[in-house]
């Protein structure tokens, strides 16, 4: 069977933010593709930004290249003003979590030590309700199931690592909506010679023997059969 490249996963495959749980059976794999759906989604942001062209692609599929990693797509899309800060905080921290999950050498929850410290450092502060600020807790009690509040910390720390994989999603798609790709302006060097030789104070210099300046400057590049 051969071997399936690494690719970026475009927006159009990734669905919506929420899509993702449709594919979680456990903890684990809520953190592993709750973690990916993002990482795809930064990769995507990058692939409409960056030019149009093998070495972009190279930099963000191979697997050993620098944004194929999950932290440096983040921090990327940050310096190049694509996300704001805290769609990059939160982004860098659901990293993190899927970092502890995929790196444990044992079976965690969402209730370990850890992940819910990490957990409480999501913001969700941006999401607005109809009479105001979301309260994401109230909404996740209200949702949570009797077998759940008899595991209230794990519960909560789960819907809040979700709601916000779903916010920072959404966050980058909107992003994704003013994006408009690079092309690289090319240049041609050009030079002026044969003129008459200046002095050091800027005045010219009537000795026609005396060496002239050569003069280099850019301007962009004519298109071929321009004027």
């Amino acid at each position: 069977m051969a071997k399936q490249k690494r690719r970026v996963v475009p927006f159009s495959e990734l669905g919506d933010g929420g899509q993702f749980m449709e594919h979680v059976n456990s903890a684990l794999s809520c953190a592993l593709v709750g973690g990916a759906c993002i990482e795809n989604a930064l990769g995507s942001l990058l692939e409409l930004a960056l030019i149009d062209d093998d070495a972009s692609r190279n930099l963000l599929n191979g697997p050993k290249e620098i944004l194929s990693t999950y932290a440096a797509r983040a921090d990327l899309c940050f310096c190049l003003g694509l996300i704001p800060s805290l769609v990059h905080r939160n982004a860098k921290t659901i990293g993190k979590i899927r970092n502890t999950f995929a790196h444990s050498h044992e079976a965690i929850d969402f209730s370990d030590g850890g992940v819910d410290r990490l957990c409480g450092q999501l913001d969700l502060t941006p999401m607005v309700g109809v009479k105001g600020p979301f309260d994401w807790e109230a909404y996740s009690r209200e949702q949570m199931s009797p077998e759940e509040n008899e595991h209230e910390r794990e519960s909560l720390a789960t819907n809040k690592f979700i709601l916000a994989v779903t916010a920072t999603h959404m966050a980058i798609v909107a992003a994704a909506a003013d994006v408009r790709t690079r092309a690289p302006v090319e240049y041609q060097i050009a030079c002026l010679s044969g003129g008459r030789a200046i002095a050091e104070d800027g005045s010219l210099i009537d000795d026609p023997d005396a060496p002239a300046p050569i003069v280099f400057f850019t301007r962009p590049a004519r298109e071929p059969g321009g004027d």
